[in-house]
């Protein structure tokens, strides 16, 4: 009836669209798995050779500052794979209906 993109990707060239799904899932997970090794096993591990209360306070934000830039870099990457991704898709498919 109506064209919808699942057609386009698990037709086609067999297994394509399926293999780039499974490898970006794998990306996902196996990113989450580091990331979370990352954080705990050296982020939270760092403390800043500075005496006082400004010890506590400068090591506590570099920690969360540090944190927050891993999940973003991690975030943006998944994005950019993922609208690679999409646009293949979507170019594979335009090119088929014409």
């Amino acid at each position: 009836m109506f064209p919808c993109l699942s057609d386009y990707v698990f037709n086609g060239d067999g297994m394509s669209g399926v293999v780039w799904l499974l490898g970006i899932l794998l990306f996902v997970w196996l990113g989450i798995i580091a990331g979370l090794w990352l954080v705990m096993a050296v982020i939270l591990n760092i403390t800043l050779p500075i005496a006082g209360w400004w010890e506590t306070l400068l090591t506590g934000a570099f920690k969360i500052v540090t944190s927050v830039v891993l999940a973003v870099a991690w975030l943006w990457l998944w994005k950019r794979i993922e609208y690679a991704y999409f646009w293949r898709t979507i170019k594979k498919a335009a090119k088929e209906n014409t």
